[in-house]
């Protein structure tokens, strides 16, 4: 397992977030990326 340091709550509560909200839609391609990872329990995510 890997651990990731997040210094944005922001981008925290949208990884966690199961919820797709519409507001959502024009986050970059590698954060959905990443919350795909965290979803699978390969990666965890935590703030600084």
């Amino acid at each position: 397992n890997f651990i990731l340091f997040w210094n944005n709550q922001s981008i925290m509560k949208l990884v966690k977030n199961l919820i797709f909200h519409a507001r959502t839609k024009h986050i970059e391609v590698y954060h959905h990326f990443i919350k795909e990872i965290v979803n699978s329990r390969n990666i965890q995510a935590h703030s600084l």
